[in-house]
Parts: C-alpha cells; sequence; structure tokens
C-alpha cells in the first residue's frame, strides 16, 4: 500500500501529520500559518490550481488560520533556486 503517494489524499497525509504534531504541542490560542505552493509549472504532474483548492479545504478542516500562497515559475530561472543564486553574493 503506497501510503504517502498516488491520490491527492495520500500525497496530503505528511503535512496532515505534521499539522497534528504542532497542534498536540502549541496552545489553541496559538495561529497556524502554512504556505501553499498553488502551481508548479513544471511538465511533470504536481500541484495544480485545482490541487491547491482541493487542499486548502484540507487544511481548513484541519483547524489552519491562515495560508500563504505561493507559486513555482519555470519563466524566472532565479526563482528555482533556494537560498543563494551562484550570481549573487548572500550573507551567511
Amino acid at each position: 500500500m503506497n501510503v504517502w503517494g498516488g491520490s491527492s489524499e495520500n500525497r496530503f497525509r505528511f503535512l496532515k501529520q505534521v499539522i497534528h504534531a504542532i497542534q498536540a504541542k502549541v496552545p489553541n490560542n496559538f495561529s497556524l500559518t502554512i504556505k501553499l505552493n498553488t502551481n508548479d509549472f513544471t511538465p511533470k504532474p504536481g500541484i495544480t490550481p485545482e490541487l491547491a483548492v482541493e487542499y486548502v479545504g484540507m487544511l481548513n478542516e484541519l483547524g489552519v488560520d491562515m495560508i500563504e500562497v505561493s507559486c513555482g515559475s519555470s519563466i524566472f530561472p532565479w526563482a528555482l533556486w533556494v537560498g543563494c543564486a551562484p550570481w549573487i553574493r548572500c550573507r551567511r
């Protein structure tokens, strides 16, 4: 049985478990915010706007207070870098 991949519920399962773990450790008045990618813009299947809407419903059911919406981009290559791009001098 594939627990983590395949259906949207299975792919969401890891985040659901993380949310439950956080909620078990923080007070009820703690605001929980999630950053949600809404479109991967990749040739392979990934997050789509339709899937993001489904995930928003799941996050709402879990009691998430806020969602920061973001998306990927293949138009601007530097947007694909995590951390510092090679041509930018970053402070470490």
